[in-house]
């Protein structure tokens, strides 16, 4: 589904990412871990196409590809259920028709009784929770995850993979950055490792 192929990126001395490739497909859901530095947001920008390889390229047979980062997207002058509400309606369904739908996802992550807030009177935890019903919103062929479970409490967080899980067995292919290993222990899948710029199955 989308396809990286001997990717070199560095920021000026440091090599970041060596001649890497990698395939993400169809209805796979794969953690991303490493140590801090590692290079894994950049890794996840480059798949993403938010940022430019040195070398290499990214193929992607789909143009849904939704990357959610550490710092909220959320437009500060909508509700968050309006800014979730507002991916639906740009791919032309009605109000009324996803209405259910995205009462079910905001109740998942235990956010329902927030859908009338703003993003700056959430706390962090809320934030990244709202910001990842954005993005389910949106329901992306590709979902790629940078650290959205980083300082949420335990149940939150396993609520949340458990959600991620439901959407892969329907199509969706997951990369999942995380260094959260109890969470990746409870909720196994495949486990790639980013060091010294190369990719390791662990």
């Amino acid at each position: 589904m989308i396809y990286m192929k001997n990717i070199t990126k560095s920021y000026e001395r440091d090599l970041i990412l060596d001649k890497l490739s990698f395939t993400l497909n169809k209805a796979e859901f794969v953690y991303l871990v490493g140590k801090s530095g590692a290079g894994k947001s950049t890794f996840l920008s480059i798949l993403a196409g938010d940022m430019q390889a040195d070398e290499g390229e990214v193929i992607s047979e789909t143009s849904q590809v939704f990357l959610l980062k550490q710092s909220s997207s959320l437009d500060e002058n909508l509700t968050i259920y309006e800014n979730a509400l507002y991916y639906f309606l740009s791919r032309g369904e009605t109000k009324k028709r996803v209405k259910n739908k995205l009462d079910k996802i905001f109740q998942e992550l235990d956010i329902f009784h927030l859908k009338e807030r703003f993003p700056h009177q959430l706390s962090g935890g809320e934030l990244a929770r709202a910001s990842l019903a954005q993005a389910l919103a949106y329901s992306p062929e590709v979902l790629l995850l940078d650290e959205v479970t980083a300082g949420l409490a335990p149940f939150q967080s396993e609520n949340i993979v458990r959600l991620l899980e439901s959407e892969r067995e329907k199509g969706m292919a997951i990369l999942f950055s995380t260094h959260d290993q109890e969470l990746i222990q409870k909720h196994p899948q495949k486990v790639l490792e980013l060091k010294g710029g190369k990719l390791y199955e662990i």
